[in-house]
């Protein structure tokens, strides 16, 4: 699929989480996307952000219930710290549905910060919530 320079390369198993945040609200279906793009962190953020908007999301509060939210998490071995954007993104080693979709995907990525392969960093991986895998 291509669509404003992105070429979607491969996809991951569909995955059902418990929610993040310590706020009640209902479980999320989570997927992870390998992305062939060749336009800017910055603006594939808004492209991103145009793609939620689109499905209806709003920024209420942190942690809030949302319909659909879309996260960078590796772009490239590119490390990105600015106000806006910062990637790898600073929650990847803390969620569980995370590490589990980067295993089924790319085991051997190794994170840019860290220094060390997704099979290594997700052992070491200390959240507890749910991850079932839908399909």
């Amino acid at each position: 699929m291509v669509s404003n320079g992105l070429i979607i390369q491969t996809y991951g198993r569909l995955y059902e989480t418990e929610p993040w945040g310590g706020i009640s609200q209902p479980s999320y279906l989570n997927q992870l996307l390998i992305v062939n793009t060749e336009v800017s962190p910055k603006k594939l953020l808004s492209l991103c952000l145009q793609v939620e908007e689109t499905l209806g999301r709003t920024r209420d509060r942190k942690w809030d219930s949302r319909s659909i939210d879309i996260d960078i998490i590796y772009y490239n071995n590119w490390i990105v710290l600015s106000d806006e954007l910062k990637i790898p993104h600073p929650y990847r080693l803390e969620r569980n549905f995370i590490m589990k979709m980067m295993l089924d995907i790319s085991p051997t990525y190794v994170d840019p910060i860290k220094r060390r392969s997704i099979s290594e960093l997700a052992q070491n991986c200390k959240d507890i919530l749910e991850v079932k895998l839908i399909s």
